[in-house]
């Protein structure tokens, strides 16, 4: 389905500090949902 050089390696080689700000941007996007969902479940 995929080549071998996807498109967030060519990110990754291309714009490096881009790459890094859409890590960032993922790990913190996850961890508020993570704790909305522990939010809205265990704490009521």
């Amino acid at each position: 389905m995929f080549s071998k050089s996807t498109f967030f390696q060519k990110i990754k080689k291309s714009h490096p500090n881009w790459y890094s700000i859409f890590i960032a941007f993922s790990v913190i996007m996850f961890w508020r949902g993570l704790w909305g969902i522990i939010d809205l479940y265990l704490i009521t």
